[in-house]
């Protein structure tokens, strides 16, 4: 496994508050202060900054190199792979992601957890929500049950 990748995996999160809308800007940016010499520090600092998973720029990114641009794919499917999550392992995934949130009042938290999982069912109708075919194969079937019933119970 690339070195660079390895470093996007172990910093991906470095930088985490819940209610913060720049943890993965931070985190890049603390891999590059922490790792300057790393090569190809800047592709695995852009694919943290990329796994803000409705980050604008992702469409305009584009590697020369096939190679960099499967693993960054694969590196942000992983991320989403829990919304395919067999149904017992999301619900756990759901009750510990309120706790987390928990300074967040229940009626924000539907809102802006609704709005979320919607934008995410949306990019999976549309095929985008998994860029790689392994993944989409893996999870996208149980991902759309999975938001389907959450939706739902958020509505």
């Amino acid at each position: 496994m690339p070195s660079w990748l390895v470093m996007a995996l172990l910093y991906h999160d470095v930088i985490y508050a819940p209610t913060a809308t720049n943890n993965e800007e931070k985190s890049a940016q603390r891999l590059i202060a922490e790792q300057p010499s790393l090569p190809l520090i800047e592709v695995a600092a852009t694919a943290i900054r990329l796994s803000k998973h409705q980050h604008p720029d992702y469409v305009a990114w584009k590697s020369d190199d096939p190679l960099e641009i499967e693993l960054t794919e694969w590196f942000l499917d992983a991320d989403l792979s829990i919304l395919g999550a067999s149904p017992a392992h999301y619900q756990r995934y759901l009750d510990e992601l309120r706790v987390e949130f928990s300074v967040v009042p229940a009626s924000l938290y539907r809102m802006g957890r609704l709005a979320f999982v919607k934008e995410m069912y949306l990019r999976l109708e549309s095929g985008t929500l998994y860029y790689s075919a392994h993944f989409s194969r893996l999870y996208a079937d149980q991902a759309q049950e999975n938001m389907r019933v959450e939706i739902e119970s958020l509505q």
